[in-house]
């Protein structure tokens, strides 16, 4: 049958109420065919059993009668399930059908203002989704404005006009629909622009336009990303982002930097620093909260921005541009944290060549609500530790960026570290092969409740001179990490790391082919129920939950996969995976025993 909708059949398209009625009146019509052709197949079906009947000619049209009717039964429930489909989303009230629209949004993580946006998509469905969607500020509070690509040339230069000037409309429209709230506001450019057109760029009246569309709009500003190369041209229009003055009521909360510097001149980086340090910044608010700085931003000591140091709670700090003369060691760490008595979260990346000796003769300094601690660096020097107070600290992260010379526990600035702040460590990733075996070993006995481990090897420790002296994943190491039983299953004594329950094996990660036999019984053994580990007089063994290999490695002496099993070893709630050699995360361990 002739219809209008025949063209959504197998599709999500939703009927308006307009076209209810029409739809209604195919599916009435439909029926009555169907009606028409059974009554002729029933009258067809009595003929036959009639004598003196044309019988091969009456079965002919039966036949014919059966396709007829399966064809028109497929077009009436096509026509119902478009009927059937509008009722159920109609049936989802306004609060369901806002949080399904949220979760659109945080899947697509941080989509870019465009006619593809989530918000514009679901308002596009029906009526009553455009009126939900339209009504929802949330879904319009998300401003991340993309500007297109810069033109190569000046003849492409009336495109890219266009481009903007279709940005700042659809840009309104975004502010129109998220009313007088709130706005998370994201700014970047895929790169920087050619120095041919870079005047004529900068005096576009649409780009100018754009900027005066966002800068007004910064009053509402409650979260900032910038992600731009900072021009050598003067009055280049996104400078402007960088000059917003502070706000007479502030609530802006956080800030991120990025790509700010990109092999620019000295005059550039001079520029950048300027900016980043004035007083009559927006850096300068009380409300200011988080401060995140990623790499190619910072030339300068980041102790120059205006911002409250005292008020942040979350800082990452990725370190200066590799060309600055300034240099972020361990020493400026502490002197950053003496103005950041509040901090929760910190992340810091030092200078790689800079090997600072730490005062002795000063005060230890007070973080007392740091939980989450994140150091990138060379090599953690001795004293640092001892400069801190962190009763609060709880996950700790140390990646070693290059390989150290291997360290005994008394000439280790990261096994002081532990030693005197591994209590209260639930969560931690060490880069093992920056110590000896014994220093290993003793750094282990200091993470008595720790429940996720992270164990990393460092960049370039398989050099010959570095591994014969470095930590191991051997024997030894996972026989003191398997709870030991005597002859009636009955523990005897802790392992190491008793309340382990996440094991991480990453970077250049080795285990010793002789030691794959034990890596099984280490997990055989933390798998066991709670009630075989439990300790007679107290204390307990926590039951392994999850093993994970994040760097390319083959067991080639056993398969702990098919061992496990032969074991058999309780594997439900327990996982394991590996990552292959192309970064692919597989279930399992990765096996090749040749």
């Amino acid at each position: 049958m002739d219809s209008p909708f025949t063209q959504h059949f197998n599709t999500n398209y939703v009927l308006s109420d307009e076209e209810l009625p029409a739809i209604r009146g195919i599916i009435n019509k439909g029926q009555e065919a169907l009606e028409g052709i059974d009554q002729r197949a029933r009258e067809i079906e009595r003929l036959v059993k009639e004598p003196q009947q044309e019988v091969n000619e009456l079965q002919q049209e039966l036949r014919e009668l059966k396709k007829r009717r399966k064809e028109q039964r497929r077009e009436v429930d096509e026509h119902k399930a478009l009927v059937s489909r509008r009722g159920s989303i109609r049936r989802l009230n306004h609060d369901v059908l806002t949080s399904i629209f949220g979760v659109l949004l945080d899947i697509a993580q941080h989509p870019k203002i465009s006619p593809k946006h989530p918000a514009v998509i679901v308002s596009q469905v029906c009526k009553r989704w455009r009126q939900t969607a339209l009504s929802t500020k949330l879904l319009w509070c998300h401003l991340h404005v993309r500007l297109p690509d810069y033109p190569l040339f000046l003849g492409e230069l009336q495109a890219w006009r266009v481009k903007v000037a279709s940005l700042v409309a659809m840009t309104e429209v975004w502010i129109s629909r998220c009313g007088d709230g709130q706005v998370i506001f994201r700014f970047d450019e895929r790169d920087p622009p050619w120095r041919e057109v870079l005047p004529a760029v900068a005096e576009c009246a649409e780009f100018q336009c754009l900027m005066d569309t966002l800068c007004s709009l910064s009053p509402r500003w409650k979260h900032l990303v910038l992600g731009f190369t900072f021009s050598e041209f003067p009055n280049f229009p996104t400078r402007r982002l960088l000059a917003v003055p502070p706000q007479a009521s502030p609530i802006l909360t956080s800030v991120k930097l990025y790509r700010l510097i990109f092999g620019r001149s000295q005059q550039v980086r001079q520029q950048v620093s300027e900016c980043l340090s004035s007083a009559t910044s927006i850096w300068h608010t009380p409300t200011l909260r988080s401060l995140e700085i990623e790499t190619e931003v910072m030339f300068h000591d980041i102790m120059r921005m205006p911002v409250i140091w005292s008020n942040l709670e979350h800082l990452t700090f990725e370190g200066c541009v590799a060309e600055s003369s300034h240099v972020f060691d361990a020493v400026q760490v502490l002197a950053l944290f003496k103005e950041c008595p509040n901090l929760v979260t910190c992340h810091l990346t030092l200078d790689l060549q800079s090997h600072p000796t730490i005062p002795t003769n000063s005060a230890p300094i007070a973080l007392q609500q740091l939980r989450e601690l994140s150091l990138w660096l060379y090599d953690l020097p001795k004293g640092f530790a001892q400069s801190l107070i962190l009763p609060s600290l709880r996950e700790f992260e140390v990646f070693y960026t290059l390989a150290c010379v291997p360290q005994d526990h008394r000439d280790s600035g990261l096994g002081e570290f532990l030693e005197r702040f591994g209590t209260t460590l639930l969560d931690v990733t060490l880069p093992y092969t920056a110590f000896t075996q014994p220093a290993f070993r003793q750094c282990l006995q200091h993470l008595p409740n720790v429940t996720s481990l992270n164990l990393r090897g460092c960049r370039d420790s398989d050099r010959t001179e570095i591994r014969a002296h470095a930590a191991n994943i051997d024997r030894d190491i996972l026989t003191r990490l398997t709870p030991q039983f005597d002859e009636a299953g009955t523990l005897t004594q802790l392992p190491l790391c008793p309340s382990l329950e996440v094991l991480g094996l990453g970077g250049l990660v080795r285990i010793d082919t002789n030691a794959e036999a034990a890596f099984v019984e280490f997990i055989a053994a933390r798998r066991l129920t709670q009630s075989h580990l439990a300790l007679k007089g107290g204390g307990k063994v926590a039951r392994l939950r999850k093993v994970y290999v994040q760097w390319f490695f083959e067991f080639r002496a056993i398969d702990p996969n098919r061992e496990l099993l032969r074991r058999g070893v309780d594997m439900k709630d327990f996982s394991s995976h590996s990552c292959t050699g192309s970064g692919r995360e597989v279930e399992g361990f990765l096996v090749n025993l040749g």
